[in-house]
């Protein structure tokens, strides 16, 4: 069973990004509360096992620890030419920075992804800007 979102946003502010010519501010992933059929609101996270073939994939879970509930956020995501699912990014470069954008998970074609290690497989390169409907369920 799916839940509906009930219409509150939050999330919570990331630290700030410091560059020597520039400050910016890293916006937080965006969140949206979804209910649990069971408890109510849930809370949105990012995959972080760096063995997990679901590194940095989005999914919600329920609020109250006991909870079993779970439910990828990313369903809206498209997929890579890995066939996979894209995952959500925030640019850091001073001309782009703060925006969204998706990207294959495994990095891009030279092999080079955001975890710097070096036995993960090269990426298929996909790059995307976030659009706002695919932000919408987050909460964007």
């Amino acid at each position: 069973r799916l839940c509906q979102p009930c219409g509150e946003m939050g999330g919570s502010n990331a630290g700030p990004n410091h560059s020597e010519t520039q400050q910016a501010i890293v916006p937080p992933i965006p969140s949206i509360t979804i209910a649990c059929p069971q408890h109510g609101g849930c809370l949105l996270r990012r995959v972080r096992k760096s063995d997990s073939p679901n590194l940095s994939r989005i999914f919600r879970i329920c609020k109250v620890r006991q909870c079993q509930y779970f439910e990828w956020a990313d369903g809206g995501f498209p997929s890579c030419r890995c066939r996979r699912k894209a995952i959500l990014r925030v640019s850091k470069t001073k001309r782009s920075g703060g925006r969204w954008f998706l990207s294959c998970s495994r990095g891009d074609k030279r092999g080079s992804n955001h975890n710097n290690n070096p036995e993960k497989t090269a990426g298929c390169g996909f790059f995307e800007w976030a659009k706002p409907e695919v932000l919408a369920p987050l909460g964007s």
